[in-house]
């Protein structure tokens, strides 16, 4: 005969995501919480309690988007975690979580990066912001030093 808990609590599973940057720095926890209960009519129902986060891109994500077919991956914009100094003081650190089918890797130094930290250049290749100025004063200045000849 099988066991029966009924005088117990409802079965209960909590779920902590912990997002960590290179270093280990635990950059954001998320929670979800499930738990089972059983109806005045004996049947029993499950509800799940999951905590939502805005990502740099502008999509909402939870802990349930992992386990979605197809699931919904983050990654992390390094630019987003460590902005340059700004004379302005106009840019703040946020957690640089962005989704992965809005993200792009830099051709240049490979870093991901966000839609608002990076830009496509003349060549169509993505690059990140700072590797897209450098790119773009090289081609200015190739022109004064180096002739093509063929």
């Amino acid at each position: 005969m099988a066991r029966h808990n009924f005088g117990g609590a409802p079965p209960r599973q909590n779920t902590i995501f912990f997002v960590e940057d290179l270093e280990g720095n635990v950059i954001l926890e998320v929670r979800q919480e499930e738990c089972i209960v059983m109806e005045p009519d004996g049947s029993l129902s499950s509800y799940t309690k999951d905590q939502n986060i805005q990502l740099v891109c502008g999509s909402t994500w939870n802990l349930s988007m992992l386990r979605a077919k197809p699931p919904m991956y983050v990654g992390l914009c390094e630019t987003c975690r460590n902005p340059g100094i700004s004379i302005f003081g106009g840019r703040r650190k946020s957690h640089g979580l962005v989704a992965m089918y809005r993200a792009k890797l830099c051709t240049d130094c490979g870093i991901l990066c966000c839609p608002r930290h990076r830009r496509m250049g003349q060549d169509g290749k993505w690059r990140c912001l700072s590797c897209d100025k450098k790119h773009r004063i090289a081609n200015l200045l190739r022109p004064l030093f180096f002739r093509r000849e063929e």
